[in-house]
């Protein structure tokens, strides 16, 4: 047993991180470690180390040295896949270093003792494939695993599978580094840590997390309310009790908001956030202190560089050069707010610049002028007509020289928005409540020195994404000041049935975030660091890319369904689809030809050499299958736009060289006596093709056919062999969806399945559209094929998927 910290190994924490979520995942756990070790084993750890996986070999150098006075060096991974069973960009070099054969055969991880959180989506086939690689090969390089491999879905909502694990694995990891066993009755079986699983996933070889699970009773305690409900919060829970007591507890004449106990709640730690408020003007060395820093650690952009620079942390302030709905959709009636948004706008040359590098700050639209925007974009797009209210809008938004490369048809950028204006001033408005703190004072935040409002507008997830998990709101009750109202919060945020269901109906149900919760329960009362510590990190929304910069280039294109809903009678707006609406009215309206610098882009990179969603070698020459209902069509707009290009290019070659060959043998004057002179001219020379397929499906043909002139085009011009469209919406009791066509095809398409020279793409939405293509192409090769046998379809399937004949740009 150790007798002092000098003798304790650290506490290694990794992340492998595309969208964030891993990475706050492991930040939140290295917090809750630094400020309170767990207290049912003896100290197992000094400190705590928390970085991306690929800072392996820079900040865990101690791995192969003897843990002291402890088994193993500890150490916890959380890791998600990008893509198609792709790691994230920062995970990449570990994940390479541990496949090598030579790094398996030297076993450098004896000494150490971990387990991993694999992140996923069960949308995709290839479930957690990153975390199951870094679990099964950390073994194979030596290490000894102390907890098994535990899975979260991100298709169901990631906090019920990471919860209990984060109440359980620093417990479990220190039990097994200090050789502490249980007594168990007839359970060999388990190894040390080990503990109770929850319901298996997707196949025998998936361990879901693992957790004591304990029966817990419910501890509820009816709280009466005689006085008036203190908040709309508290009269809202009041009437959603009523209902569910009608619907579950029949017979029962108890009223009011029951108590929770604890036990109910998530487990709440001091907040560690680096998080420090200047009350005074930033002193002149602390400016020069972070602007020191941010010199230093900056990575200088330029047309020379030979790579992308920019990325989630050092975003690109990007223009939107060019707008338009794709839908039949008006603009009349917005010319007055589209002037005034163009107003308060950045002018196309006023990006600040300073030592060579290209700083993207970008001050937010005035809220009181977004919400009017807003206002005036609900008036005329009035929800009364569904069909009309639909809309999809397509921005082309500015690139640098150095990023053309990494923005390729079939790739996604992310885009990082702000908060919604409303909920930012909210927000402000809280910590601003006691005079001594101003929007406009100033933030060191890990190293940076910023403004108040630009921290609560773009560094945290205030969305309704951020409200729904149940330790946000635990967070929010800790610091409510009324009774009644820290009682409904604890009600929300508890795991039992009356809870779950005002969770429902009050935060799912009606889309609240956190400008919205504080609104319903003014009683909380945050300071910024435990605002900061309780609330995620931004998180950026990615978009396809519908153009090739071949044909475009400086500048790419995206489309997006602008999501704008009505609950209980109160207009909802997507954050980044309706953040986007509103910058880019000036140029939907013509008010303005140009914006400047409005939008934070970076592009996503994969960092693993796996297939990506890009078009193959010689594409024009492949035989190519594209499957995209409404937006999910965006990247094979680009796709098409890019081999019309290539095509054009290859033909000129072509004849580029049948003219120089002619040139060469053509010796002139000898006419054949009888017959007229010949021209000269070169006729062009037509491309070797395969056949290029696009299935497409949308509600209404006449009103959300998104992209109907570029694919009608690629048709007339031979670059698209065959177009199929299925309208969903026109025939009300014969609903048409592109399996419909597919099937409808289906002897063609099974002979270019079996012929092994097709690459099928799909792209769309991952909840039911993705599966049912791919179930339909199964039915397609059962009934059109000699593949009859159980599961010889499934195995063809899976075979082009490994060969990277298939591939899939899911979301969910």
């Amino acid at each position: 047993m150790a007798s002092s910290s000098q003798q304790l190994p650290p506490l290694s924490i990794l992340y492998g991180s595309a969208t964030g979520n891993s990475e706050h995942i492991a930040k939140k756990l290295a917090e809750r470690c630094s400020a309170s070790p767990p207290s049912s084993c003896p100290p197992f750890y000094s400190t705590v180390i928390c970085g991306p996986l690929d800072d392996y070999k820079k900040k865990h150098k101690h791995w192969d040295k003897d843990p002291g006075s402890v088994s193993h060096n500890p150490v916890i991974i959380v890791c998600a896949t990008t893509g198609n069973a792709d790691p994230p960009e920062n995970a990449g070099r570990f994940c390479r270093y541990i496949k090598r054969k030579n790094t398996i055969e030297s076993k450098p991880l004896t000494k150490v003792s971990y387990s991993v959180l694999a992140l996923g989506d069960t949308n995709y086939d290839v479930f957690c494939a990153t975390g199951k690689f870094i679990d099964k090969k950390m073994g194979e390089c030596g290490g000894t695993r102390a907890m098994k491999l535990a899975l979260a879905d991100e298709a169901t909502g990631l906090e019920d599978d990471v919860e209990p694990w984060l109440q359980h694995v620093v417990e479990t990891m220190g039990r097994f580094v200090l050789g502490i066993t249980e007594k168990k009755e007839n359970n060999d079986e388990k190894s040390a840590g080990s503990a109770t699983t929850m319901e298996e996933k997707k196949d025998e070889s998936d361990v879901a997390v693992e957790v004591a699970t304990e029966s817990v009773t419910p501890i509820l305690k009816e709280d009466p309310i005689s006085a008036p409900p203190s908040s709309s919060g508290v009269a809202l829970a009041l009437s959603r009790m009523t209902e569910y007591r009608a619907l579950h507890e029949t017979g029962t004449s108890s009223s009011g908001i029951p108590s929770v106990d604890d036990a109910l709640l998530p487990t709440l730690v001091a907040c560690t956030s680096t998080t420090d408020l200047l009350t005074d003007r930033v002193p002149t060395e602390l400016r020069a202190f972070a602007d020191s820093e941010a010199v230093a650690t900056a990575t200088v952009t330029s047309s020379a560089s030979s790579a992308c620079q920019y990325n989630h942390a050092r975003p690109f302030c990007s223009s939107i050069v060019e707008a338009r709905y794709l839908t039949q959709t008006s603009v009349d009636g917005l010319e007055g707010i589209s002037t005034s948004v163009a107003d308060s706008l950045p002018v196309p040359e006023s990006a600040v610049k300073k030592d060579g590098e290209e700083k993207c700050r970008i001050e937010p639209l005035d809220p009181i002028l977004a919400i009017e925007a807003e206002s005036a974009l609900s008036t005329v797009h009035s929800l009364v007509d569904p069909i009309k209210s639909r809309r999809v809008l397509e921005v082309t938004l500015s690139l640098p020289e150095d990023m053309e490369a990494a923005v390729r048809p079939g790739d996604a950028v992310g885009i990082l928005v702000p908060n919604h204006p409303a909920c930012v001033q909210t927000i402000l408005d809280m910590l601003c409540a006691s005079g001594t703190t101003l929007p406009d004072s100033h933030v060191v935040l890990e190293g940076e020195t910023l403004v108040l409002r630009e921290v609560v507008a773009g560094r945290i997830d205030a969305s309704h994404c951020a409200v729904r998990q149940k330790r946000v709101l635990a967070t929010f009750a800790a610091n409510a000041t009324c009774d009644v109202q820290q009682n409904v919060l604890r009600l929300l945020a508890s795991k039992c049935a009356a809870g779950e269901y005002l969770h429902k109906h009050l935060i799912c149900g009606q889309s609240w975030d956190v400008g919205d919760l504080l609104r319903h329960f003014p009683s909380v009362k945050l300071d910024l660091r435990i605002l900061m510590g309780a609330l995620p990190a931004a998180v950026p929304r990615y978009y396809s890319v519908s153009s090739s910069t071949a044909v475009h280039p400086g500048k790419f294109k995206i489309a997006a369904s602008v999501v704008d809903f009505a609950v209980n009678g109160m207009r909802r707006r997507g954050l980044a689809t309706g953040h986007l609406e509103v910058l880019a009215l000036p140029l939907l309206t013509g008010v303005r030809s140009a914006l400047g610098p409005t939008v934070r882009i970076f592009p996503r990179r994969d960092a693993s050499a796996g297939t990506e969603f890009h078009l193959p070698h010689d594409a024009c020459k492949n035989n190519l299958i594209f499957i995209g209902p409404g937006t999910g069509v965006a990247p094979f707009i680009g796709f098409l736009e890019h081999m019309r290009a290539e095509n054009l290019e290859e033909s000129r070659r072509l004849t580029a060289g049948m003219s120089q060959a002619a040139e060469g043998t053509w010796r002139g004057g000898l006419e054949l006596e009888g017959r007229p002179a010949q021209s000269s001219a070169v006729v062009p020379v037509p491309v070797v093709r395969g056949s290029v397929d696009l299935f497409f499906g949308c509600r209404h043909r006449d009103h959300d056919w998104i992209y109907r002139k570029e694919m009608e085009d690629a048709l007339a011009d031979g670059t698209l062999t065959r177009l199929h469209t299925a309208f969903s919406r026109e025939d009300s009791s014969n609903k048409v969806y592109v399996q419909h066509l597919m099937e409808a095809e289906g002897k063609r398409l099974a002979s270019l399945l079996t012929d092994g020279g097709v690459y099928v793409y799909i792209c769309g939405d991952g909840n039911g559209m993705a599966r049912d293509v791919q179930d339909c192409i199964l039915r397609v090769l059962r009934t059109n094929s000699d593949m009859t046998g159980e599961g010889q379809a499934e195995d063809f399937l899976k075979g082009m998927k490994e060969r990277g004949r298939l591939l899939l740009d899911i979301w969910s």
